[in-house]
């Protein structure tokens, strides 16, 4: 983020991006309490690793700022600095950077650290242990130095015991004449959590940052007379649309290069839904308004939702093609990178074990037969059991479309195509509700005609209905492929069934092979028997008149 050479004491590994670019500014701002030193960024994220025991322990806290193009680069600054100030005013260390490649996406990296300081300038910790103590009957929990004062409130801490084949947590003064299980006192899973940590932590101050961020670029941004920006989601808003996802660095470089990336079509599918989601409420609110007791516009506004109702069934099952796609590869890659892993393990077991029979085979005298013949026998043995894990781990490599060198790689794939199963599990279920939301629609239009003739309503759908079909199947590319075209039919026979029709029946690939070929032997047949007609003509009498005269 820094652009900077820093030395991690944790590992001995010297990190140096001083040749990367894009870095246009960079400080750090800390609390009143925290020694001074810390200002010097490699001493401070030091320290901070220097304070976490466990190996997966969260060390800071990342945050994203998107500043406004619209405003110079000192009022960009001053934004970030302001927001940074109001983090060490709530007690942390905080490292901003500002990035801007000239590509139209200024932003600020704001790294800040997760654990309160005490005015001594040392860290609090995140979590307390917490005793769940026992007083007749009732549990509590008490922190170390609260259980101090409370063990003389009658509050007795609980221990586990061996009851018969059973572990009991019973307090000491309940388990005579049982064997204790540890040492250690009952506690709550995961400890109780200090104060300002929990609420750092809070889906609450989250917003407030959100907030507080937006209040500060509002102010400059109502100054130059520009549209606010609003920190609430789409859900708080009232916008139905549903957001896109992050492509980040790597998808807009695979998309430079014309093609997709995963995240790129799922963008890519959101947007062409709440286009045409957007589009459906609007007709439908146009139809509520204007249609009429006519069989006319009755029927049109049927069809209408019923071919929307097609086409959002047609984007769910796209979406769960895509989910079962997901999977799948989820499935297929998790088992071979599984047989990768442990015929890894074994090979490298098995080379160790090689490399001594081998030398052990060596160093047998030949003169010793049955011995030198026992090693040898050994060293096939491993030489073919190896082989075989190779021909495993290469097996394993082949499914899932790497070398050895770019495993690390594959996982990371597994990883980024599990993260798209939810994605498209919240489409289909979106769209479900939408379907839902328009077949009630569809359902009041319908009730509201019950006045008009049914024969002629029936009439007009089914003769509007082709010209509405071929449309969508043009605006979804549904003929494209084979697939496709059975995706929409399927849509159309699932839509049907719920507006209580009767499914029409599109014909398979076989069957309309089948139609296609009697049809070309009817026009073969029909050929023959003109050809026939032809040849048996009864010929004209003055030809047979010449005909008998040449004859005589």
């Amino acid at each position: 983020m820094s652009c900077s050479r820093i030395e991690n004491d944790y590992d001995g590994i010297t990190h140096n991006y001083t040749k990367k670019g894009g870095l246009v500014y960079e400080n750090v701002f800390l609390p009143i309490h925290a020694p001074p030193e810390w200002s010097d960024r490699a001493v401070l994220w030091n320290v901070v690793e220097e304070a976490e025991k466990s190996k997966d322990s969260r060390l800071a806290r990342e945050f994203i700022l998107a500043l406004p193009v619209e405003l110079p680069r000192e009022t960009q600054i001053s934004e970030a600095e302001t927001f940074a100030k109001l983090l060490t005013d709530d007690g942390m260390c905080v490292d901003v950077c500002i990035h801007d490649t000239d590509n139209g996406n200024p932003h600020a990296h704001i790294l800040a650290t997760v654990r309160p300081l005490t005015e001594k300038g040392t860290w609090q910790n995140k979590t307390q242990k917490e005793y769940l103590c026992i007083r007749d009957g009732e549990v509590k929990g008490f922190t170390a130095s609260e259980f101090l004062s409370a063990q003389n409130n009658g509050w007795k801490k609980q221990y586990q015991y061996y009851v018969g084949e059973e572990k009991v947590y019973l307090p000491p003064s309940q388990a005579d004449g049982y064997e204790r299980v540890n040492k250690y006192p009952k506690s709550s899973l995961y400890g109780r959590q200090n104060p300002v940590t929990e609420r750092w932590n809070s889906d609450t101050q989250l917003i407030e940052w959100r907030r507080l961020w937006a209040e500060i670029v509002n102010n400059d941004l109502n100054e130059q007379n520009i549209s606010p920006i609003d920190h609430r989601s789409n859900k708080a808003r009232g916008i139905t649309e549903q957001p896109t996802i992050h492509e980040g660095v790597s998808g807009k470089a695979i998309r430079k290069k014309g093609k997709q990336s995963e995240r790129s079509f799922i963008n890519s599918l959101i947007r062409e839904d709440n286009k045409l989601l957007k589009s459906l409420r609007n007709m439908v609110k146009m139809l509520t308004e204007k249609i009429k007791t006519s069989v006319s516009a009755v029927a049109e506004a049927l069809e209408t939702l019923r071919i929307n109702m097609i086409s959002l069934e047609y984007k769910k099952e796209t979406a769960a093609d895509e989910r079962y796609a997901a999977e799948y590869q989820v499935e297929h890659h998790t088992k071979y990178l599984y047989r990768y892993n442990e015929a890894a393990h074994k090979i490298t077991t098995l080379e160790t074990q090689l490399s001594a029979a081998r030398k052990k085979h060596k160093r047998t005298p030949k003169i010793l037969k049955e011995a030198y013949a026992e090693t040898a026998k050994a060293v096939r043995d491993l030489e073919l059991e190896l082989e075989d894990l190779y021909n495993d781990r290469n097996r394993a490599l082949y499914e899932l479309n790497t070398s050895g060198d770019e495993i690390e790689t594959a996982e990371k794939q597994l990883e980024e195509q599990k993260k798209h199963i939810p994605v498209f599990k919240a489409e289909e279920q979106r769209l479900s509700n939408e379907i839902k939301t328009t077949l009630i629609t569809y359902t009041e239009v319908k009730d509201s005609a019950g006045c008009l003739n049914a024969d002629e309503l029936s009439a007009e759908q089914m003769r509007i209905r082709p010209e509405k079909e071929t449309t969508a199947r043009k605006a979804l590319n549904s003929n494209e492929t084979e697939s496709a075209k059975r995706r929409f039919n399927n849509a159309v026979d699932v839509i049907s069934e719920k507006i209580g029709e009767e499914p029409p029946h599109y014909l398979t690939e076989f069957e309309q092979y089948k139609q296609d070929e009697y049809e070309r032997w009817l026009k073969q047949e029909e050929r023959r028997k003109q050809e026939i007609r032809e040849r048996y003509k009864p010929k004209s009498k003055s030809n047979n008149k010449n005909y008998n005269r040449d004859a005589r």
